[in-house]
């Protein structure tokens, strides 16, 4: 096994820094045994599968990495020609060396703080140093970075296809998987259906086997057959439906309310009716702008009438809600159901959504803690386009993969922030004095001759070993540090503590 076999090579190439105490340069092979981390992400099929791909991806961009190095190169070259000893001395970016140029390039094309850079560069020389820093950091940032990772990217989805088809494996989305059972159901159901149209006598299919013959079907109702959660042996049982404004009501509903009802056909066709969803989204956006004017500032009257005015929504949504129950019915009956066929409430995921929404609104008027989530009644108007409850769902089916990426990069942060801890552990740290550098000197006091506020008298202070805020002295902090640098926020500053760190204290 090659894992067995780099495990070993780790072992033999540990043990002269086992026998010299670990003062031999073989020190420097210790961060190798991160590598043995992999053995964990095995254990875990598809973010193995995941590091797999992206491995092998690298090949891939490191082509057009090539080109962004070339473009360093050139860009390096021409600034020490233009802003070689121009830079202030105590400007960390600038152009007097090759390696200092070189840098210095890559930080601009990384975006951070390169404004700074391109105004020192401007201050230099003259106006035209403009044109360089902007060739450097539209070139490399928005064509060379982005073709890179378009190349990864691109490469990443082939690899991904390829290790789970050497895995054998065929992935299916949620999504894919409730389309298959719904046709199978459907299957099943159309096969039972025609054996069903044997001479057998109708009394034979009806709900309740002590009733003869089943009971008259009433004007404008019609029978449908439904499967039962409940029911092992999928036998369908004969349910009436009334149609409302082209949707089937089903059954009974809160068990008190038939197909045939008046008031449960009535509410049906208010809240299947055009007008009825208009009112209810003007009044959703009415409370957002009632929402919005919410204020510690405002006055008592406007704090009186916003309190009345959410009563009422609360009351009005609530209404809306319970209106929809006993029209749709609570929770049966189950499925497989028709694309005419009114879904009960809670069983459809976005009804599900909307009652913890209003449900949480009105707990929040007896518990106030809870009033901060007023704000999701914004999800109510997401809920009630199709074309945004279709984004929302192709993002959800994206989560999976999402949290696979997640981990992988956690398991990314996880190694280099042990690498991190072993390499500039105790190094972080500073003088309050800014005149020491060591720790062993960093005693007595100093004047500071920069006060806070121009004019104050010049005062004495301690002078104090401190550490930075992004430090590298236990595995979370260089992680947290690693994510400040991956962000991309000031990451020159943290890297300029590093080269600066050459030993503890």
């Amino acid at each position: 096994d090659k894992y067995n076999a780099f495990d070993a090579f780790l072992v033999c190439i540990s043990l002269p820094d086992l026998i010299t105490g670990g003062s031999s340069a073989f020190s420097a092979f210790r961060a190798f045994r991160l590598m043995r981390a992999l053995r964990f992400v095995r254990r875990w099929p598809s973010v193995y599968n995941l590091l797999k791909a992206l491995i092998g991806c690298l090949n891939e961009g490191m082509y057009v990495a090539l080109l962004l190095l070339l473009q360093i190169f050139i860009f390096s070259i021409l600034g020490m020609q233009l802003f070689e000893d121009s830079f202030p001395s105590d400007f960390r970016q600038n152009y007097n060396t090759f390696w200092e140029a070189a840098l210095t390039c890559f930080i601009v094309i990384t975006g951070d703080s390169w404004a700074s850079v391109m105004k020192e560069g401007i201050i230099a020389t003259n106006g035209a140093a403009a044109i360089y820093f902007l060739l450097l950091f539209l070139v490399g940032n928005y064509v060379l970075v982005n073709v890179v990772v378009a190349v990864i990217l691109d490469k990443l989805d082939d690899n991904i296809l390829a290790v789970d088809g050497d895995d054998g494996e065929i992935s299916m989305t949620d999504t894919e998987q409730d389309e298959v059972i719904h046709a199978g159901a459907q299957l099943q159901l159309a096969t039972e259906e025609k054996e069903k149209e044997s001479p057998v006598s109708p009394a034979s299919i009806v709900s309740d086997p002590s009733i003869g013959e089943p009971p008259p079907t009433p004007l404008g109702v019609k029978k449908k057959s439904v499967f039962a959660d409940d029911d092992e042996t999928h036998n369908p049982l004969v349910v009436y439906i009334c149609t409302i404004n082209e949707l089937e009501i089903v059954g009974n509903s809160l068990g008190c309310f038939s197909h045939t009802n008046p008031v449960r056909r009535f509410l049906a066709k208010v809240v299947f009716s055009a007008m009825f969803d208009m009112f209810i989204v003007s009044a959703i956006m009415v409370n957002l702008v009632f929402l919005a004017l919410e204020s510690p500032r405002n006055s008592a009257e406007l704090d009186y009438v916003l309190m009345v005015a959410n009563y009422v929504f609360t009351l009005l949504f609530t209404v809306e809600m319970m209106m929809k129950i006993i029209v749709l019915g609570m929770w049966n009956p189950a499925g497989p159901y028709e694309p005419n066929q009114a879904i009960p409430y809670l069983r459809d995921k976005w009804n599900r959504v909307d009652c913890v929404v209003v449900m949480l609104a009105v707990v929040g008027l007896f518990f106030k803690p809870l009033s901060a989530f007023r704000s999701l009644r914004t999800l109510r108007l997401v809920i009630r386009s199709a074309q945004l409850r279709l984004v929302i769902a192709a993002m959800l089916s994206t989560l999976p993969r999402i949290t696979q990426g997640l981990v992988a990069c956690g398991f990314i942060w996880f190694v280099f922030g042990i690498l991190g801890t072993q390499l500039f552990k105790g190094t972080f740290y500073y003088c309050t004095d800014p005149s020491i550098e060591y720790e062993r000197d960093c005693n007595g006091t100093f004047f500071d001759t920069e006060p806070a506020v121009i004019g104050d008298d010049v005062v004495t202070l301690k002078r104090s070993w401190e550490r930075y805020p992004d430090h590298f002295d236990n595995v979370l902090a260089s992680m947290y540090a690693l994510f400040a640098v991956a962000v991309g926020e000031s990451w020159e500053t943290i890297m300029y503590k590093g080269i600066d760190a050459t030993a503890i204290g």
